[in-house]
Formats: structure tokens, sequence, C-alpha cells
């Protein structure tokens, strides 16, 4: 997979994870104000965020250290690009694995 796909999928995974923090955000906001539990879609869409989020942006909450300003999208970027990297090496690996140097077949013709 080239640079440019793993680009994409690291843009892509960066909205979904920042697009679904502001919702998950908005929806809790709206039900602390009611005083109701979580409805089953809110809740998938947190197990949804909870897996976009591993490991760095979970790590990144769980510590002490604070992202001030803009630099508070760092987690969610290197997270991003993390998420990429590991898709397109398992892509490479299971379809579009390098043939053995060691068993090279003989093109002569008999």
């Amino acid at each position: 997979m080239s640079r440019r796909i793993t680009l994409v999928i690291a843009i892509l995974h960066l909205v979904v994870s920042v697009a679904l923090t502001a919702t998950t955000y908005a929806l809790s906001m709206d039900r602390f104000d009611a005083d109701a539990p979580p409805t089953p879609a809110e809740r998938i869409i947190e197990v949804c965020l909870q897996v976009l989020c591993f490991p760095i942006v979970r790590w990144a909450m769980a510590s002490r250290v604070r992202f001030p300003g803009l630099i508070g999208y760092l987690p969610f970027i290197v997270n991003s690009l993390l998420w990429a990297t590991a898709i397109s090496w398992i892509y490479r690996v299971i379809w579009h694995p390098k043939p053995d140097a060691g068993l090279q077949l003989d093109n002569r013709t008999s």
C-alpha cells in the first residue's frame, strides 16, 4: 500500500475519531441535563470511540500529561497515523506478501 493511501486512511481515522468525540460529548451533555441513562445507540458510539482511540488517545487521557489548545489534537493525529500504519502493514503482509527468496522458480523451458 502506498504512502498516499496510508495518509488517506490516517485522515479518515482522524476525522471519524474527532467527529465521534464531539458527538459523544454532545449526547452526554444532553443526557446529563435530562438525567437520563445512555441509549443503546449512544453506548455503541462510545464503544466505537474507545476502539478508535486505542492506544495513544486513551493513554493521553489517563496520564497526567495535558495538551493545551490545538496541541490537544496531537494524540488524535499520532493515534490515527499509528492505526493507518498498522492497517497498511497488515494489508501488505496478508494480501501482498513478498515471495520467499529461497523458493525461486526456474523459468527455463524444456
